[in-house]
């Protein structure tokens, strides 16, 4: 059974560059939401922050967990999962 001091885990695969059309490159930040029991978190609040320039992107995970957030300009990025009962994740650093 979960409860409200467990914590949210975000097993983040990485921030993956893929070259896109007219010759730029964009990333994709994906992952699955997990309690530290690793049973999935559904409808947990995905939020993205370019930590240089303040663009934001954000998203909700499905029901199996999972999100992305594809189509990110480089730049180093702070991923923020939430969701009401458990605590917040953050992990800043990612390029």
């Amino acid at each position: 059974m979960l409860t409200p001091r467990t914590g949210v885990v975000c097993a983040l695969l990485l921030l993956a560059a893929a070259l896109g059309s007219g010759q730029t490159f964009n990333g994709t930040i994906l992952g699955t939401v997990q309690d530290t029991s690793q049973a999935v978190i559904t409808d947990a609040r995905i939020n993205v922050v370019e930590t240089n320039t303040g663009l934001q992107r954000a998203t909700v995970s499905n029901k199996l967990g999972y999100f992305e957030l594809p189509s990110l300009p480089p730049g180093t990025y702070r991923v923020e999962a939430d969701q009401p009962g458990f605590k917040k994740f953050v992990r800043s650093g990612l390029n």
